[in-house]
């Protein structure tokens, strides 16, 4: 069976037009593509199924979707880089029987169902994308969901989208996350100001507790 393995070390310009021309070959040959990259958001991008390696052995394998949004541990989570990384515990089940987390006194909706315990201890993580900015002039219905009050500890413009890491009230782990730099600008994000954020209970991964 032919094989196409590619591997470079190129300018951000050249490697995004490879990157372009990789995607565009994927389309049109019926050929298998080994991609071996150190850089995630490569992978994700062009891959049809990650393989995680670490010293050699295989830590997880499936949809880049997947491995990078719901990793098997919290290992994985921080091997992929994964910054929103916390604890908590499975509370009662909420309305309908949703799973409910306990974090920093908050009740947090969880949309999967957990084969964990009420009152077992869990890592848990969200993704950037699952973490929505609430606009200050024109509250949204989907502002009710899990929402989290905070100050903002940083801003980090970095071109066409602003990296936001908020400090959330009663926690000295941060969430971090972007937006739009005009949504950004807009809702007057600066450090010390106060924000407030909704985390989509689709996006919270539980992951059993394990220690460092």
């Amino acid at each position: 069976m032919s094989r196409l393995c590619c591997c470079w070390t190129l300018d951000q310009a050249t490697r995004r037009k490879l990157q372009q021309e990789l995607a565009r070959l994927r389309r049109e040959l019926p050929l298998p593509i080994v991609l071996v990259t150190h850089d995630l958001d490569e992978a994700r991008m062009l891959a049809d199924r990650m393989v995680l390696l670490h010293h050699g052995a295989s830590l997880q394998s499936g949809p880049p979707e997947q491995v990078m949004t719901r990793p098997a541990s919290a290992a994985i989570a921080r091997q992929v880089g994964l910054s929103n990384l916390f604890e908590g515990r499975i509370g009662r089940p909420g309305a309908n029987g949703v799973t409910t987390l306990v974090w920093l006194g908050r009740h947090l909706d969880v949309a999967t169902s957990s084969i964990l315990g009420i009152g077992e201890r869990v890592h848990w993580v969200i993704p950037p994308e699952g973490i929505l900015l609430h606009r200050r002039d024109r509250p949204a219905r989907g502002e009710a969901e899990n929402p989290v009050s905070g100050v903002v500890a940083d801003r980090i413009p970095l071109g066409p989208h602003t990296q936001i890491t908020l400090l959330p009230e009663g926690s000295e782990l941060p969430l971090i996350f972007s937006v739009p730099t005009h949504v950004a600008q807009r809702n007057d994000i600066v450090v010390g100001a106060a924000a407030r954020v909704t985390l989509l209970a689709q996006a919270i991964h539980l992951m059993p507790w394990e220690p460092e």
